[in-house]
C-alpha cells in the first residue's frame, strides 16, 4: 500500500514537471475543453464549443481562416478518458485522449482551458493560459470549503485545501445566477473575475423548449417512437458521500423499486434513469424502464422528460426553467442534510408539495401528477434569480474570441518591435 502511494506521487511529480516544462514554451493557438474529468461530451464546456463551432460556420471559416482573424488559426480540442471515446466519435468532435503524448505537448501549450470539475494540481497551467472554470449546477448541496462531512473528515480537509489552491488557478468563474456567486466565493475562496450570464448548458432549455424536431432526435437516441405517447419521467439522483466503493465510484442507490415499476405501479409511463458519473449504475434497460446514464447530456433529457424526481442534484433547478413537474425524492433527509453533506437552504420546507421521503409517497405524488389531480407540482425557485436568457454559450465564445485577438495583437505588436526596434522605443516613449 505503501509503495502504491510513492508511485502514485512520483508519477504526480513527474506529470507536474513535464507540465511546467512544455508550458514554458510558446503557447499553440489551441481551446482546450474537458467535461466531468474527460469521461463526457456535455454540460457547459460542450455548449460553448458547440457555439465556438457555430460561429466558424457562419463566418465560412471552416478550415482556411480564423475566428480571430485573417492571419492564424486555432483549434478547438477535447480531452478525453481512455474508454470514454465513443460519444467522441459518434459525434465527430475532435478529441486526444489523457495522458497520451499529444495530450502532454498540447494541454499544456493550449491558450485556453474550458473545464467544468476540478483538475490535479500536478497538471500545472503557465501564466499565460486562460483558464475557464465553467462549473457543472447551481449548488444545493455543499461545495467546496463549505464541506463538512462525519465521512472521513481528514480526507475533507485535505480536499479543501486543494480546492482552494485550484481555485486560484482560473482566470475566469461562471456563475448561473446571483445565489451560485455569492457561494461559489466563499466556497471556492475565490476572488477572481467571474462571467455572469447563466449557464451555457442551459440554453438549450431557453430555446428548443418546443423544438418537436430536436425532441424527436432525443427520443430516437434512446430508443423511444415518435409516436410513443408515455409519459416520460426521468430518475436523476446525484451520488452519496457514504456510499463509496473506491477513491473514484460510489454505489447507486436506487431508491426507487424497479420490479414494482415494471410491473404495476404506473401505466403509460416510461421512467428513463439517469446515474450520477461518479455512480456505478449498471440497470438493464427492459420495457418501461430505460438505462440512459451513458447519454451524453443530461439536459436533452431533461427537454423531453415530462416530470423529473431528483433529490439533492442541481438538475432540479435547470428544469425549473421548463416550468414542468418535480418530485423531490429524499428518503434520506436527515441522514444527508445533518451528517452526510449539508445543504444551502431548505428547499424541501418551501416545496412541502413535492417531497416525497418513502417509496409509498412517492407513487402517490407520482400518480397525483399523472391523473392531473396534484395542486402544485412546479418547484418554486424565488430565491434564486436566474440570468438565464439563452444567450449563456454566445457570451462565453465571444469572451474567448476576445481574449485570442487580444493575445494575437500583443503578438503581433512584439514582432512589429522587433521588426522596427527605433519605433518600438519611440511608442513606448509616447505611451509613458
Amino acid at each position: 500500500m505503501l509503495m502504491k502511494i510513492l508511485i502514485q506521487q512520483l508519477i504526480e511529480r513527474l506529470v507536474a514537471l513535464c507540465f511546467f516544462v512544455i508550458g514554458l514554451f510558446p503557447k499553440k493557438e489551441v481551446v482546450y475543453f474537458e467535461s466531468m474529468h474527460g469521461r463526457q461530451y456535455s454540460d457547459n464546456p460542450r455548449a460553448i464549443y458547440e457555439q465556438l463551432v457555430s460561429l466558424n460556420t457562419e463566418r465560412k471559416s471552416v478550415s482556411s481562416q480564423s475566428l480571430v482573424n485573417d492571419k492564424s488559426d486555432f483549434e478547438l480540442i477535447w480531452g478525453v478518458k481512455k474508454g470514454f471515446e465513443s460519444d467522441f466519435v459518434d459525434a465527430e468532435v475532435p478529441y486526444m485522449t489523457r495522458f497520451s503524448l499529444r495530450w502532454f505537448l498540447l494541454m499544456p501549450r493550449a491558450r485556453v482551458w474550458v473545464i467544468n470539475t476540478r483538475t490535479p494540481l500536478w497538471l500545472v497551467k503557465s501564466k499565460d493560459t486562460i483558464y475557464i472554470q465553467t462549473w457543472h449546477g447551481t449548488p444545493l448541496k455543499k461545495i467546496g470549503i463549505d464541506v463538512r462531512s462525519d465521512n472521513k473528515p481528514s480526507a475533507y480537509e485535505k480536499y479543501s485545501r486543494d480546492f482552494v489552491k485550484e481555485s486560484a488557478r482560473w482566470n475566469y468563474l461562471l456563475a448561473p445566477n446571483p445565489y451560485s456567486k455569492e457561494i461559489f466565493k466563499e466556497a471556492f475562496q475565490y476572488s477572481g473575475k467571474m462571467i455572469c450570464c447563466g449557464y451555457p448548458r442551459n440554453d438549450i432549455l431557453i430555446n428548443e423548449k418546443n423544438n418537436a424536431d430536436l425532441k424527436r432526435k432525443i427520443k430516437e437516441n434512446i430508443g423511444l417512437l415518435d409516436q410513443d405517447e408515455r409519459e416520460i419521467v426521468l430518475y436523476c439522483p446525484t451520488w452519496r458521500d457514504n456510499n463509496q466503493i473506491n477513491s473514484n465510484r460510489y454505489r447507486f442507490d436506487e431508491g426507487i423499486d424497479f420490479r414494482k415499476w415494471e410491473k404495476e405501479l404506473v401505466k403509460n409511463t416510461v421512467l428513463l434513469v439517469r446515474g450520477h458519473y461518479l455512480t456505478d449504475y449498471k440497470g438493464e434497460s427492459d420495457g418501461n424502464i430505460i438505462n440512459v446514464s451513458n447519454y451524453e447530456d443530461v439536459n436533452q433529457l431533461l427537454l423531453i422528460a415530462d416530470i423529473l424526481i431528483t433529490d439533492y442534484s442541481s438538475v432540479m433547478f435547470d428544469y425549473s426553467l421548463l416550468d414542468r413537474p418535480v418530485i423531490l425524492y429524499v428518503p434520506d433527509r436527515n441522514e444527508y442534510v445533518y451528517r452526510t453533506r449539508g445543504i444551502y437552504f431548505d428547499i424541501f420546507t418551501e416545496n412541502k408539495q413535492l417531497v416525497a421521503e418513502s417509496k409509498m409517497d412517492l407513487e402517490s405524488k407520482l400518480k397525483a401528477i399523472l391523473m392531473k389531480n396534484a395542486t402544485m407540482s412546479m418547484l418554486k425557485t424565488d430565491n434564486i434569480a436566474n440570468w438565464e436568457k439563452g444567450i449563456a454559450s454566445q457570451k462565453v465564445a465571444e469572451l474567448i474570441l476576445g481574449n485570442l485577438k487580444m493575445t494575437n495583437e500583443k503578438k503581433g505588436e512584439n514582432e512589429n518591435a522587433q521588426d522596427n526596434p527605433r519605433s518600438s522605443r519611440t511608442n513606448r516613449s509616447e505611451n509613458w
